[in-house]
């Protein structure tokens, strides 16, 4: 970690757990966290330059990264920044990560290891990169715009 490409290291604590909060300054946007976690496990990452908003009860595994801002974007466009949504009641296995523009609705549960680029429904659980709907918990009321298929 050189001081260009990383500005600053914060960390917190947060209910006793120890979250790493990394966020680059050098043309990435400053986003904002809102919400707080009702628990975040040792090692994790939250890059939050795009934006992150916790919803209350949402619990996060060991090593979870969650980032809202890539500085690289396959071109030279820049960085891609966009905002990261997490609902109410959701539960984030360990080793997860949650990428940018990600939503993941009220009551779902992403399972280890998962990699989140899209919308999550509510009620549901997901497993596996680019992850694949497993089953409902409740059944939907409605469904996110851009969903994982649930067929």
């Amino acid at each position: 970690m050189t001081s260009d490409v990383i500005r600053k290291l914060i960390q917190a604590i947060i209910n006793d757990y120890q979250l790493l909060v990394l966020y680059q300054n050098g043309g990435i946007p400053r986003g904002r966290v809102a919400g707080k976690p009702k628990e975040i496990g040792p090692f994790s990452v939250v890059v939050y330059g795009g934006g992150i908003t916790f919803g209350s009860n949402v619990g996060i595994g060991y090593d979870v990264h969650i980032l809202s801002v890539s500085g690289i974007s396959g071109s030279n466009a820049g960085p891609i920044v966009k905002p990261i949504r997490i609902d109410d009641d959701v539960e984030i296995g360990s080793n997860t990560m949650i990428l940018q523009g990600a939503e993941i609705g009220e009551n779902a549960t992403v399972a280890a290891g998962a990699v989140v680029t899209t919308c999550v429904p509510p009620n549901s659980i997901v497993a596996g990169d680019s992850p694949r709907f497993m089953k409902w918990k409740i059944l939907p009321s409605e469904e996110c715009e851009e969903d994982i298929d649930a067929s």
